[in-house]
């Protein structure tokens, strides 16, 4: 999984990459996290102004749909989705096309500057640990300022 914790600038300068999280939903797609450039303001309103122009054309759907894929692929530099056969799924815009239509959406926000990504978990094992811990121990790792790890372990 690719750390998505950091500090947040308002500032984007050239080059600039940052990582990304987005939360699976349930039934839908799994929990992604990603490597980016976003987007700067001028390129962000060319790309809506010139997709924008191209909705009025007859067919611009699929068309649109191919531009937003290499959006996608010429912004992200790296991510962790995977195929059934468990290989990430490769950066490409015929690729691209095929994954879950929901979180398509929640990329292009995100590349777009248009929605931020979510708060990445940073306590899975703690989660882990919870499901199976005695109420006990969480109680007093919540009271003490512990946590639930070094509650079990000091009983």
């Amino acid at each position: 999984m690719i750390a998505a914790t950091e500090k947040l600038y308002a500032y984007i300068p050239d080059g600039y990459t940052t990582t990304g999280f987005l939360r699976g939903e349930p039934g839908l797609y799994p929990d992604i996290s990603f490597k980016y450039r976003p987007l700067q303001r001028v390129a962000q309103q060319r790309v809506m102004y010139k997709l924008g122009e191209g909705l009025r054309a007859a067919g611009a759907i699929d068309k649109l749909q191919h531009v937003y894929a290499e959006l996608i692929v010429e912004q992200i530099i790296e991510w962790d989705m995977e195929m059934n056969s468990r290989e990430l799924v490769p950066l490409r815009p015929d690729e691209v096309l095929r994954i879950q239509p929901q979180l398509f959406e929640r990329l292009l926000e995100v590349l777009m500057g248009r929605s931020p990504c979510d708060i990445p978990p940073t306590d899975y094992p703690q989660r882990e640990i919870l499901g199976e811990a005695d109420p006990k121990a969480i109680l007093h790792a919540a009271l003490d300022g512990t946590t639930v790890e070094e509650q079990l372990e000091g009983n």
